[in-house]
């Protein structure tokens, strides 16, 4: 997760060797489970990942510093009527975002995305307290992770980050055939049965339409 966020947002805690299991620690030793939720008080708190190799029981130690910003980012959602569940090659649609509180009131707002993971990789696509519709389109059956950073322009040049919004690439079915029966010459008035092959052939409803318009 960010590393300055607002009093109270949920934070991923994570450890960058997938080899190792990781336990997490607060400042005062005591045990934490990530997501934790970020303290309610502005100010700078440590946490200590312990990983350590199941194979041969050794354990290696990292801290990180979270900052907890005195600007509340505000939350983002999807918008009414906006799916988190997106075709691949289709656009999302908005993700509204609550105007951020605390500082001087006058602030700069970052809208990022990544493919990575919901801690990774974010890449900057927007400047605006919301993300309008269309802003992104979805290029593959996997999840993205949208975030919006908020600045203080009067303050800190450091982003503050809120929640993080999820959203599903799903793949598109693929037909592979498509079958006249009877084939060949029909007389008129005759009838055929069109079939399809199609991958992902569970759950699916069919449209079928002729040069004409729709036939079923």
């Amino acid at each position: 997760s960010p590393s300055t966020v607002s009093p109270g947002s949920s934070v991923t805690l994570s450890g960058d060797n997938a080899n190792l299991t990781y336990q997490f620690k607060d400042a005062s030793n005591a045990p934490v489970t990530s997501p934790i939720t970020a303290p309610s008080a502005p100010g700078s708190y440590t946490y200590t990942a312990i990983g350590t190799l199941l194979s041969t029981g050794c354990s290696t130690t990292k801290t990180a510093t979270l900052t907890v910003s005195s600007l509340d980012a505000g939350e983002i959602a999807l918008a009414s009527g906006a799916s988190s569940d997106v075709c691949e090659g289709s656009a999302i649609g908005a993700i509204t975002g609550t105007a951020a509180t605390g500082g001087s009131t006058s602030y700069t707002y970052q809208w990022e995305y990544s493919t990575t993971s919901s801690t990774t990789g974010f890449q900057v696509i927007g400047s605006t307290q919301s993300l309008p519709t269309n802003t992104y389109t979805v290029s593959s059956a996997a999840p993205v992770y949208f975030r919006r950073g908020v600045k203080d322009n009067n303050g800190t040049s450091t982003f503050t980050y809120g929640n993080t919004l999820t959203i599903t690439g799903r793949a598109l079915p693929t037909i592979s055939a498509i079958t006249v029966s009877p084939s060949g010459t029909i007389p008129r008035g005759g009838k055929v049965t069109v079939s399809a092959t199609i991958s992902q052939a569970t759950g699916l409803t069919y449209t079928w339409s002729a040069g004409n318009g729709t036939i079923a």
